[in-house]
């Protein structure tokens, strides 16, 4: 059974999370956020997570991580099932947003990147000396070397 009273509005939840705390119960945070809509930060398998098979989602074992205001972002020991509803797998080793899945409560990754950097989009354009570059996915890539006028 959760902790957190669904179906209240914030101030009703917030007085029934303050009757629960009397009584020593456990309870979840008092954000008014619903469980099943929480996002979670994971550490993915190094094998990554593969793709969507028709409609049966790729799946892996995950490692949960927070953010540390001192340490950045730190691995925990908490494992979780992941599920890819992509149709492209997920890196290995990355760090990337998982969300609950409403109905079900199943942990589903939220990897927006594009299968390839070919698909990615362009977030800088520069001149380099005699040629114009792009960049995408991080590294800056020519696209025309220029040359000297007759």
């Amino acid at each position: 059974m959760s902790d957190i009273p669904y179906g209240f509005e914030k101030p009703i939840a917030k007085r029934l999370r303050d009757t629960v705390r009397g009584s020593g119960l456990s309870i979840g945070p008092d954000d008014g956020i619903p469980e099943q809509r929480r996002v979670a930060i994971c550490l993915t398998p190094s094998g990554g997570i593969p793709a969507r098979s028709g409609t049966t989602p790729g799946t892996a074992t995950v490692t949960l991580c927070m953010i540390d205001g001192t340490n950045g972002i730190v691995t925990t020991s908490v494992t979780e099932t992941a599920y890819n509803i992509g149709g492209t797998s997920v890196a290995g080793s990355i760090y990337t947003p998982l969300e609950r899945e409403y109905i079900g409560g199943e942990w589903i990754v939220v990897d927006d990147k594009p299968s390839s950097c070919t698909e990615a989009p362009i977030t800088d354009i520069r001149v380099n000396g005699n040629t114009l570059q792009y960049k995408q996915c991080g590294s800056w890539v020519t696209w025309h070397t220029g040359t000297d006028c007759p």
